[in-house]
């Protein structure tokens, strides 16, 4: 049997909602704003090396989208993410041929 998938797990790394929250400032949109309108409490990025769970980080960017109103939101954050930011998986694809 298949397991379910787990989206209250703990598995987004901290640095992804820390590059939104910069980003989101940087648009106009104050961080408590945005943790409040997501209900996520801001503790959640007091360890570098924490993680979020799915939940969690899908209710920031929801979050985002309709307090910026940009709709390239994302496009915007990801040309701010660099290899370090998505861990091992990012010098795994570094290291890949194809």
């Amino acid at each position: 049997m298949k397991p379910s998938l787990n989206f209250s797990a703990e598995l987004v790394p901290v640095a992804y909602a820390a590059a939104l929250l910069d980003l989101v400032e940087e648009l106009g949109v104050p961080r408590a704003q945005l943790f409040a309108e997501a209900r996520v409490r801001p503790e959640v990025l007091g360890n570098p090396q924490g993680r979020l769970s799915f939940i969690d980080f899908t209710q920031l960017t929801s979050s985002a989208l309709r307090l910026c109103d940009e709709p390239a939101l994302g496009l915007l954050l990801g040309q701010r993410l660099n290899v370090s930011t998505h861990g091992i998986l990012g010098y795994a694809v570094l290291s890949s041929a194809n």
